[in-house]
């Protein structure tokens, strides 16, 4: 059994604990105890309805930094579920009203239908056109999620009886909104851990995870008793569901990466799930075979891969032109397969003859990827391109300024940068600063001002792009991975 597999299997029955709990209370009515108890369901929902609010407030601060339409949709889902679910608390009997409100029925299997769905958007890529809505009209879209909740929880509080049309205790109307949510929930989990599965990122195991812990406790919440313990077990699920991501931002944090780079890395790492997913195995062998020839480019396509998703992240590229960036970036020295071995390990420097073969990756690299339709034209411009210089010195067309593609300047930043910073078989590594300097020297005559202005935004937030975080993103055999 392979690692994946076997993790997916730990996890799964672990989470299948609180099924099984409650079945044995459902199958045992004499331990199922009643407890009616309002002020303690008052705090543990607070609790949770808090722990959704700071959860919203940390996305939603990363969501104002990158405008991203996935950032916002999972920020405005835990602001939902924190405000709709609030008002559950809110009009417990005994505790601030004296009577149950319908909204104390309706709002926990609301607060996880909307919830859910959001959720599920913050999974799944949006069209290019509501994507570029929602990165124009951000903070008035973020304004008028907070407006929406805010008024479901005052209107709620003010007008007892508002929401005494929805029928609730219908059985249609409970197990179609429980199934509706708990698909969406389920489907977003799925999303995040295949997020992890690649990234062995432990912020997105922990989203998985909570809202595993969400879709479970509709169960609880549709099938349980009210005031029984199989009842109150969606409470607690719900807790766990909102703790659980917060433990795993808290986990990032500790270790020192910066909450943009936390809450994003998880939409990042989707970008270059979909890039994994669509690439054929022979492409990754192509990869694999190129770093064999050369054991000094162990890792350097991932790295650059990831560095220029990190770029066009910073100049706010939309998704359809980032994974460009990430397939032209991870397959750009593909070409090096038809160099010989003398010429890529030669410890000395190059002749005339010897530089002007190498020069020839980029053509190849060009053809190789031409061949593969998925992957479109701009990903093999840019692979062929990715050595062309503003100035025209570079190669193989001595392309100039805005002639090169955007693709192909964002990938030779990231390709300049690593490759200084790495040991080659003529040189040692620089240090980053020195590479820095160098970098800086060039910008705006040979590389791209602006893409080499995000690197040293990224590079000041403090992003991780060590070997050891480079990201494994094509499968080389359905039962092996790139380490990093």
């Amino acid at each position: 059994m392979t690692r994946d597999r076997l993790e997916l299997t730990a996890g799964l029955l672990v989470l299948s604990l609180p099924l099984a709990a409650f079945g044995y209370l459902l199958a045992n009515p004499h331990l199922d105890r009643t407890l009616v108890v309002p002020t303690e369901h008052f705090y543990i929902v607070s609790a949770a309805s808090l722990l959704a609010l700071a959860l919203a407030i940390l996305v939603g601060a990363a969501s104002v930094a990158s405008r991203q339409p996935r950032v916002f949709c999972t920020a405005a889902a835990f602001l939902a579920v924190a405000g709709i679910f609030a008002v559950h608390g809110l009009t417990t009997p005994g505790v601030l009203v004296h009577h149950p409100y319908h909204a104390l029925t309706v709002s926990p299997r609301l607060s996880l239908l909307v919830g859910g769905l959001l959720f599920a958007l913050g999974t799944v890529e949006p069209p290019e056109r509501a994507a570029r809505f929602i990165e124009r009209h951000h903070g008035a879209l973020m304004a008028a999620v907070a407006g929406l909740v805010l008024l479901y929880l005052c209107g709620n509080l003010l007008h007892e009886h508002l929401l005494d049309w929805i029928p609730v205790g219908d059985p249609a109307v409970d197990y179609g909104t429980a199934l509706a949510a708990g698909a969406a929930l389920l489907f977003a989990a799925w999303r995040h851990y295949q997020v992890f599965s690649i990234s062995r990122l432990p912020v997105a195991a922990a989203f998985s995870v909570g809202l595993v812990l969400l879709a479970e406790s509709l169960v609880s919440m549709t099938f349980g008793p009210v005031y029984r313990l199989s009842w109150w077990e969606y409470h607690v699920l719900m807790l766990l569901g909102f703790l659980v991501p917060m433990l795993g931002i808290g986990y990032e944090y500790v270790r020192g990466r910066q909450l943009k780079g936390i809450v994003e890395g998880l939409f990042l790492r989707d970008v270059l799930t979909k890039l994994e997913q669509s690439l054929p195995e022979a492409v990754g062998a192509l990869v694999a075979a190129t770093e064999v020839k050369d054991p000094y480019l162990r890792g350097h396509a991932q790295r650059v891969c990831r560095l220029a998703v990190l770029i066009g992240r910073e100049l706010h590229l939309p998704d359809s032109q980032l994974r460009a960036v990430a397939a032209a970036a991870l397959l750009h020295d593909v070409g090096k397969i038809g160099i010989p071995d003398a010429v890529l390990q030669k410890p000395g420097a190059l002749d005339p003859q010897e530089f002007a073969e190498l020069k020839h990756h980029t053509t190849r690299g060009y053809h190789i990827t031409a061949q593969i339709p998925s992957l479109g034209r701009r990903v093999a411009d840019a692979v062929k391109y990715h050595h062309e210089r503003l100035d025209g010195s570079g190669y193989p067309d001595g392309l100039q300024g805005d002639q090169i593609p955007l693709e192909a300047r964002i990938v030779a930043v990231a390709d300049v940068y690593d490759a200084l910073t790495s040991d080659r078989v003529y040189r040692a590594a620089w240090s980053r600063d020195a590479a820095l300097r160098q970098i800086q020297q060039e910008a705006g005559e040979r590389l791209d001002a602006r893409c080499v202005q995000a690197l040293l935004d990224i590079l000041a937030r403090g992003e991780d792009l060590s070997e050891a975080a480079a990201l494994p993103l094509v499968e080389l055999t359905p039962q092996q991975r790139w380490a990093a």
